[in-house]
């Protein structure tokens, strides 16, 4: 049933699923972050909080998941800025 907001929704939703799952994974107890191309703009189209109500639906492992901090990276030159940092090092 389409919503206010469209597909892109649908696509939030699947992919916090599949981000909670991999952080559970990997141990990602530091963070998972976030980039998109156009993350800022999809953003703005959903509703608050929609991200993080679908990313903590894990089931058992809930307490652990809701530790993990999600970030959102929309700096789009983040990539070149790290890989410059780890160049220097």
């Amino acid at each position: 049933m389409p919503d206010q907001y469209g597909n892109i929704t649908g696509i939030y939703a699947v992919l916090a699923v599949e981000s909670s799952n991999l952080a559970l994974k990997l141990n990602a107890t530091g963070g998972i972050f976030y980039r998109r191309r156009h993350s800022a703009k999809n953003l703005e189209r959903t509703p608050a909080g929609y991200f993080l109500e679908h990313f903590i639906q894990v089931g058992r492992l809930r307490p652990l998941i809701e530790t993990v901090p999600v970030h959102v990276v929309l700096n789009s030159k983040a990539v070149l800025l790290g890989a410059a940092y780890y160049g220097k090092c």
